[in-house]
């Protein structure tokens, strides 16, 4: 797959376009194309240099695309289905993910922050986080080009 990374920090001079491995959803998670994703300020923060981010990794928060696939423990989900993925990332195990307090979860982070994005062809998400279906309008085009990041599809949780 094709995605857009950075393998250091700073200006829009050091995001890379390139290919990268395929993402396989694990069974709890779906995979997702993108259709549109946009530039958060998290994204000019993350490239710029945000503590914890390791390198190389791919930007892009705020998810909008339709399920590709759903691995077997996911319901709720078909294909085609369209999506917003709520870009939370947590371990959904842990005593504070059971009592509702996602946030204050040891594993929580952003997707684009503490995990790759959405600036990437395919992507994976949690199938509990994928989101409710989408019911805007025209998502954008496949090949990225009136979207922020390019790309297809994402990982998300």
């Amino acid at each position: 797959m094709k995605a857009v990374r950075i393998h250091q920090f700073g200006g829009p001079e050091v995001l890379i376009y390139e290919d990268v491995l395929d993402p396989r959803p694990r069974k709890d998670q779906v995979l997702v194309r993108v259709r549109a994703c946009a530039l958060n300020h998290l994204d000019v923060w993350v490239r710029k240099g945000l503590p914890g981010v390791k390198l190389p990794h791919i930007l892009g928060s705020d998810i909008a695309g339709e399920v590709v696939e759903a691995g077997e423990y996911v319901t709720g989900f078909r294909q085609g289905q369209r999506v917003l993925l709520a870009p939370m990332h947590f371990c959904g195990r842990c005593a504070k993910c059971v009592a509702g307090l996602q946030n204050q979860c040891r594993e929580f982070t952003v997707l684009g922050n503490g995990v790759d994005g959405a600036g990437g062809d395919p992507s994976r998400a949690d199938g509990a986080r994928a989101g409710s279906e989408f019911r805007g309008g025209n998502c954008g085009n496949s090949d990225g080009s009136d979207v922020s990041l390019p790309g297809d599809y994402h990982r998300g949780r």
